[in-house]
C-alpha cells in the first residue's frame, strides 16, 4: 500500500472540526488574526495547508501497518 499523490494538508490535530480548520488557516495567514501569534507557535509556525507530502503519509501507512502486523502476529493470527 502507497500514497502516490494527492492535495493538501492534513489539518493538525485537535484543531476542531470543519469550521475550526478553516478559522486555523485564515488566522496563519492574516498577521492581524486575534488568534495568528498563538497559532503560528503551536503548529510550529511552518503549516501550510495547500502543501501535501506523500513521502510523510506512506511513513504514517507504514507504521500503522507495521502496528497492526504486530497486534495482528501477538494474537497468533487467526485460525
Amino acid at each position: 500500500m502507497a500514497c502516490l499523490a494527492g492535495e493538501r494538508a492534513c489539518p493538525p490535530e485537535d484543531v476542531g472540526d470543519i469550521p475550526g480548520y478553516f478559522e486555523f488557516c485564515k488566522a496563519l495567514k492574516d498577521p492581524n488574526h486575534v488568534e495568528h501569534e498563538s497559532y503560528m507557535e503551536w503548529s510550529g509556525g511552518d503549516f501550510d495547508g495547500e502543501q501535501f507530502d506523500s513521502e510523510s503519509v506512506n511513513w504514517e501507512l507504514m507504521q500503522y501497518l507495521r502496528w497492526s502486523r504486530d497486534r495482528y502476529q501477538n494474537w497468533g493470527g487467526v485460525e
